[in-house]
């Protein structure tokens, strides 16, 4: 558990240390005058922040899988130990805004305007990319409905605590048939989001691709002190108001919940497959892969003979950067 969080807090340093200037470098590593640079930082951040994610599952799993096992003073004390790092954590998140602002705050329009010149070409792709990967995921999802969707036609004579038993099977069947019905819809209206952005974009010219994403570098650079005065908010609320018992009830639904949709994706992990790796090629690190791979998530068959293959998803070097 401990090693885990600290690979959590490791992963969100590296994303604060990429954004953080340097004061011992010259003014053209600046990544507000590299647009390069800037999307190279970008895009390694976001596979830091996947890799701290999985984690984190990885972390709600352990606990809610292993808890039987440990004695209630041993899981009073990793639940503490889960506590005091929260708010390490939204320190963290804290200085990562202020890092952002502090960066971005300095840019002049001028700025604004070559580095959205530069992301013109790697928007076209990340709407591509997303696009296909949805794509992919609504299959999966059709692949799983279906399978789920097999009534029992068997006959035979049962008694009364078998009709019981087999009902109650039926009734848990149509929830999770109507939850992942639901979820379905939700990833179709999704996908025909994008697709509907995705289409204005490409029908744009290149001046008005420019202005769309300068606007919008704008409009998230005046919402940076928002986003930190609300989490300032939420820290000083939790210092607050969070009491032990809350925090400890908190925890451990919030675990087992996320364990219990673990469980229900390895159930179906033969649909999942293919979407597994992709993102794992998105993602493009090795400890995100094998922290999937410890989930039950990834088959190490499938995600060993596709390591020596071609990404499918990537239509470009941008997709290729180092690790």
């Amino acid at each position: 558990i401990i090693g885990l969080v600290n690979d959590m807090h490791s992963c969100i340093n590296q994303i604060i240390d990429r954004f953080q200037p340097r004061s011992n470098h010259s003014s053209s590593e600046n990544i507000i005058s590299n647009p390069a640079k800037l999307c190279f930082v970008v895009k390694q951040s976001i596979r830091d922040a996947a890799v701290a994610g999985v984690k984190l599952l990885l972390l709600c799993d352990l606990f809610t899988k292993r808890k039987n096992e440990l004695s209630r003073n041993e899981r009073h004390e990793i639940i503490r130990y889960a506590k005091s790092r929260l708010p390490v954590f939204l320190s963290q998140i804290t200085r990562f805004l202020q890092t952002l602002k502090d960066t971005f705050s300095s840019m002049s329009p001028a700025q604004r305007v070559e580095i959205a010149t530069f992301l013109v070409p790697e928007i076209e792709i990340i709407l591509d990319t997303m696009s296909m990967l949805i794509v992919h995921v609504e299959k999966a999802l059709q692949q799983i409905i279906q399978g789920l969707f097999t009534p029992d036609v068997t006959k035979s004579k049962s008694n009364v605590g078998d009709m019981l038993s087999k009902t109650v099977r039926n009734l848990l069947h149509i929830r999770e048939l109507t939850k992942l019905n639901t979820f379905h819809e939700h990833i179709t209206c999704s996908l025909g989001l994008l697709v509907h952005k995705k289409e204005n974009f490409n029908e744009m010219s290149s001046s008005q691709k420019v202005r769309s994403i300068a606007r919008n570098l704008e409009q998230l650079i005046e919402e940076l002190p928002i986003f930190l005065i609300r989490l300032e908010e939420t820290a000083s609320a939790f210092d607050e108001k969070l009491e032990w018992s809350d925090f400890k009830f908190c925890f451990k639904v919030g675990t087992s919940k996320v364990s219990d949709i673990l469980q229900k994706l390895i159930v179906h992990i033969d649909s999942l497959q293919d979407v597994m790796i992709q993102v794992c090629e998105l993602v493009q690190r090795d400890a995100f892969t094998q922290t999937l791979q410890s989930l039950g998530l990834l088959n190490t068959t499938a995600s060993s003979s596709h390591t020596n293959e071609t990404p499918k998803m990537t239509r470009s070097s941008s997709y290729s950067t180092p690790k």
